[in-house]
């Protein structure tokens, strides 16, 4: 059976409580150390395929991960936040929308950015039908071949809907997955 190996980018050069989904935030000062513990949970796996979001967090990462030899797909970005990227979570907070979706996050879009389940759209078979085709479970994982490892390095945000999707628990709350940054997720997808 076919493996999905799912990363997160490592830690980022950005002050804690900053609101960041698809802005190109560099990662940590402390990135060399940060990518030990991941290239030494995948050493001696030989991948197929590298898939990376574009965002220079991931892209470097994989760079590594890869020696070079990865691609970019833009539906593995993180959530778009629009007008709240590089904005205080406290600062979002106290607006009265902030409040509204922060309770409702599911549905409501950030203002000129997207909602949760826009980002499911583009990631996993799910409400929008329209949809089916594009997004990129069918698009790339459902096409595995059996023997196929895969390494997706990505966000927090796409690797719970991923993480969700693949254990069939599409309901919930997407936050109760703990991701953390540099973590590795491996599950058996069918090919």
């Amino acid at each position: 059976m076919a493996k999905i190996y799912l990363v997160r980018h490592t830690q980022v050069d950005i002050e804690q409580g900053i609101c960041y989904g698809v802005s190109d935030v560099e990662p940590a000062a402390t990135f060399n150390d940060d990518i030990i513990p991941v290239i030494s949970g995948l050493k001696n796996i030989h991948f197929n395929r590298v898939i990376s979001s574009p965002l220079i967090r991931c892209k470097k990462l994989a760079q590594i991960l890869s020696k070079g030899e990865f691609i970019t797909d833009n539906r593995l970005k993180e959530l778009d936040f629009g007008d709240w990227e590089l904005k205080t979570w406290n600062d979002i907070y106290e607006t009265s929308y902030g409040k509204l979706w922060m309770e409702n996050y599911l549905t409501l879009p950030c203002p000129n950015g997207e909602s949760y389940i826009d980002m499911e759209n583009r990631l996993i078979p799910g409400i929008d039908k329209t949809k089916i085709n594009t997004n990129f479970y069918t698009d790339i994982l459902s096409k595995a071949k059996p023997s196929d490892n895969i390494l997706v390095v990505t966000h927090a945000g796409v690797i719970r809907i991923l993480v969700r999707f693949l254990n069939k628990k599409i309901d919930g709350n997407a936050f109760n997955y703990a991701v953390p940054h540099g973590s590795v997720h491996c599950f058996d997808i069918n090919g």
